[in-house]
């Protein structure tokens, strides 16, 4: 049999057969799986944020020699220093156009990489992570009433606000400060702070897309473009995804009645909608629910096309998970099967790293299964699944006799996700190992 070709990351080294979900770094033949991706890109952005923060300390220091190169140095500095800051009013003007447009809101961010705090500004919460470039708002409805013009003025409302800002400082500084504009001799701060968010209003406007930190980033300009074009499908689409994200949303509160009944409105409207159905499996999991779970998801592995090697990892993934739960010999086995495809598919996914942990724990291989989970509590991004693979690793610990390991792993899934399933089922499993030894 030929085996499949493989793309490998040149950063990393790991290799897949899903060569689209690699990035080809410019004019070179190297490639990136997505967590080296997006290392590069937040170190390239580090790398020029520091680059303008010595070229403006370096202008300080020649203006107070009256400099000309110092000068324009800050100038440089300045409008890049606006340029950020002109992000706030760009993803406020997005927000409250939603809010406005009856959106519902589901985050606004500004910069990338980890999250740095949040704050309410006009009564938007804001979050603002440590690389302070770029941002988005993520908003969409659930009813599909004049869903285009919608979404045309909440893409629109962003570039919007920044024209708003550049004309308040043309009325308050005045047309003849504005244009004073003399880099090689003082500092034009209004000027600057005009140029800025001018910038920001056309650039955006320009239909775009390209790849950064946070994946590929559309601009508004063609979501504008997109929303005149947009398709009854793709408004289904949409809607469709609305409903996951307040499942999502609803899952990080904690508030597990509130998902479920998400996905059911969801699906009333969406019935074959395969990330819907895939949350109801979940839901079906956590309620204990093993057999009709893992029946959803094979009936969805069936339906997806052969050539979607990406989606039926995915499914395989979903399916082992149920069997890792279940836990007799033939569904380990398939569950070992479907976790070692998946992980091909995904070697850097820390959620088929939980699962394939977990499969392996399930089978006595602790070593190696330990090694898979430790990695996915460290590399997973939501609660939830930071918190089963604590749960995981407190059971094998517990196979390994290390009771005091096993429960101090049950206190950090408690503390990360308190309405984590698996915490019953990791605690009786200490508790009957327990009594054995004694």
């Amino acid at each position: 049999m030929a085996q499949p070709v493989l793309t490998t990351c040149s950063g990393c080294g790991l290799a897949s057969q899903l060569h689209e979900a690699f990035q080809n770094e410019p004019n070179s033949i190297r490639k990136f799986c997505p967590p080296c991706w997006k290392r590069r890109d937040e170190a390239n952005e580090r790398i020029f944020l520091m680059t303008y923060v010595c070229l403006g300390a370096l202008g300080v220091v020649l203006a107070a020699m009256n400099s000309q190169w110092g000068f324009l140095l800050l100038t440089f500095f300045l409008f890049h220093a606006f340029g950020i800051l002109g992000t706030i009013p760009h993803e406020l003007g997005h927000a409250l156009a939603a809010r406005a447009l009856h959106l519902h809101v589901f985050q606004v961010v500004v910069g990338v990489s980890k999250k740095l705090f949040e704050c309410r500004l006009l009564g938007v919460l804001v979050e603002f992570r440590t690389i302070p470039y770029g941002g988005y708002t993520l908003a969409l409805p659930v009813d599909g009433q004049h869903f285009r013009i919608r979404h045309f003025i909440y893409a629109l409302a962003g570039p919007v606000a920044n024209l708003m800002v550049a004309l308040i400082i043309l009325g308050v500084a005045g047309w003849d400060r504005v244009a004073d504009f003399r880099p090689h001799e003082k500092i034009s701060p209004w000027s600057l702070l005009f140029a800025s968010n001018a910038f920001i209003f056309v650039s955006n406007l320009i239909p775009r897309a390209y790849p950064s930190a946070t994946g590929w980033t559309v601009s508004d300009g063609l979501h504008l473009v997109r929303a005149l074009t947009m398709k009854p499908e793709d408004i289904d689409h949409l809607r469709a995804a609305a409903f996951a994200m307040h499942w999502r949303a609803a899952r990080e509160k904690g508030d597990m009645r509130s998902a479920a009944a998400w996905v059911d409105r969801g699906l009333q409207e969406f019935p074959e909608d395969r990330t819907l159905l895939i949350h109801h499996g979940s839901d079906l999991i956590e309620g204990e629910h093993l057999d009709e779970a893992c029946a959803l998801f094979k009936k969805l592995l069936q339906e997806v096309d052969a050539d979607d090697v990406a989606g039926r990892a995915l499914l395989m993934n979903d399916i082992a998970h149920v069997n890792a739960l279940a836990g007799s010999k033939e569904l380990l086995d398939e569950a070992d099967e479907y976790t070692d495809h998946a992980l091909k598919m995904f070697p850097w996914s820390a959620p088929i790293k939980g699962t394939r942990g977990a499969v392996l724990v399930r089978r006595g291989q602790l070593v190696e299964g330990i090694g898979l989970l430790e990695q996915s509590l460290q590399g997973a991004e939501e609660r939830a699944g930071r918190a089963q693979n604590a749960c995981w690793l407190a059971i094998a610990e517990t196979q390994r006799g290390n009771y005091e390991a096993a429960r101090s792993y049950v206190q950090i899934a408690r503390k990360l996700y308190p309405e984590c399933f698996l915490v019953a089922r990791a605690e009786r499993a200490i508790n009957e190992a327990g009594d054995r030894a004694a």
